[in-house]
Order: structure tokens, then sequence, then C-alpha cells
């Protein structure tokens, strides 16, 4: 399954728990792990986007920086929202965050006190979403 590579990048094994997991910090991961899990936990984005109307080459822009580095270029189609290697023509919203706030925003581990950090510009339901996307199931720890 597509998940299990990515279950074990994100979450260890607590001894003292019965079936629960602990989260682990993006910066206790090798940065090839690191980039792995965020890989894989931008698919929420589109989904997430799904919800926005859009013309064709809109684009969402997403920039991780830090020990793994990134760029994500999500841009509006007739199918959705789908990842490109170049941005459509026209800049929808752009997010920009470092490595540890990109995993702790996806993982829903983002603290409260950090609500101002990662940041979103662009038109307003857009980023909205992109600051509410948890890959994790459940509520965001700051709406």
């Amino acid at each position: 399954m597509w998940e299990d590579p990515l279950r074990a990048g994100v979450a260890k094994r607590d001894p003292g728990a019965d079936d629960s997991f602990g989260v682990v910090p993006a910066d206790e991961c090798d940065d090839d792990i690191t980039l792995l899990v965020l890989d894989g936990l931008r698919w929420a984005y589109p989904y997430r986007l799904a919800q926005t109307r859009a013309q064709p080459g809109d684009t969402v822009t997403i920039t991780i920086t830090g020990p793994v580095s990134n760029t994500w270029h999500l841009v509006a189609a007739a199918t959705g929202w789908v990842f490109r290697d170049q941005p459509g023509p026209r800049l929808a919203a752009s997010l920009m965050m470092n490595t540890e706030q990109a995993w702790q925003l996806l993982t829903n581990n983002l603290p409260a006190a950090a609500k101002v950090d990662p940041t979103a510009v662009g038109d307003e339901t857009i980023t909205s979403i992109l600051l509410h996307t948890r890959a994790i199931i459940g509520t965001p720890k700051w709406a």
C-alpha cells in the first residue's frame, strides 16, 4: 500500500501505549525521509482546493524552505487542481513556510502560538484553505 512508507516516516511506535503513534518532528528524520513524507502529505492540497472555483491556469504555489526545500505548483485544470513543474499564467495564492512548519501544518501539529509563522498571500478563500489543510485526519489545532 502507498501509505505504508508514508506512515513509517510520519509515526513511530510509542512503547508506552497500546496501539497509539506519536508524531516524529521533521528535524528528527533524515532529509530523504522528510522529503518522502512531505511529498506524500502534499496530496491533501488538491483535495481541499477542489472546494474553490478557479479558472484553468490559476496557480497556487507552495514554497518550503530550510533543510528540505521544495516548491509545489498546483494548477487549476478542467479536472481539478494538479501538481505541475511550472506555474500557470495567473498566481491565485501562495504559501511560504519552512520545513518544520510544513511538517507541523500537514500533520496537525502546528501549535496555536505558531499561527502567524506560515505566510499565505492571495485569494482569501484559497489562503484559508491552505492554512487549514491537514493530511492527517483531525480538526486543526487553530483555525
